[in-house]
């Protein structure tokens, strides 16, 4: 007995807590959970056969929607192909019809510049004696129907007795003169003088 109270005096005879002492933290008090939660579950109401019917009515109607589609994407790549090499013969032709009409428009114009040149010949001879001499004069006409340009005439003679040989050569004496004729013009240049003792 006295040595219960001794205890019960010494342990009352401790200091109290001072307010600079931080209070002892209190243990988490384990909570018990008594009814875990239930799980719910929605079940649908089981499909009537109409509703099967209308489901099976739209997935053929899409699929037979798919195919048309498909039906008309085809015809269109196949009218595409088609233009395509359409066009391909129409520029073929088209180039060959424009190479055609260019080398005629080309020989149009070579013909009109043909008939459009001047066209120099020899138009006729005069000649006159003066004592031993004969003095003969070649007349230049322009049948053409454009002046000249650049015209330059040379003549001389070349006494000869019987055929010209292969290798005849004509040396002229006097340097070209320049002659300039208009359309359907004559002109007489380069007379020439022959002795009596070579005609």
């Amino acid at each position: 007995m006295a040595l219960a109270l001794l205890a019960a005096g010494v342990s009352g005879a401790q200091p109290p807590p001072t307010a600079d002492q931080p209070p002892a933290a209190r243990e988490p008090v384990p909570v018990r959970v008594v009814n875990p939660p239930l799980a719910v579950r929605v079940v649908e109401a089981p499909k009537t056969e109409a509703q099967f019917d209308a489901e099976r009515k739209a997935r053929d109607e899409r699929a037979a929607l798919s195919d048309q589609l498909l039906i008309y994407a085809a015809l269109l790549v196949a009218v595409g192909a088609f233009l395509a090499i359409a066009f391909a013969l129409q520029a073929f032709y088209l180039g060959i019809g424009l190479c055609a009409m260019r080398r005629s428009s080309q020989l149009a114009e070579r013909n009109i510049t043909a008939g459009q040149r001047a066209f120099v010949y020899l138009g006729s001879l005069t000649w006159s004696a003066a004592g031993g001499n004969v003095t003969i004069s070649p007349i230049w006409a322009n049948a053409g129907t454009i002046p000249t340009r650049r015209l330059r005439i040379c003549t001389n003679w070349k006494a000869s007795h019987g055929e010209l040989s292969p290798d005849f050569d004509i040396s002229y004496a006097r340097p070209p003169e320049n002659l300039f004729l208009g359309p359907s013009g004559k002109a007489e240049i380069g007379a020439i003088v022959i002795p009596m003792r070579d005609i």
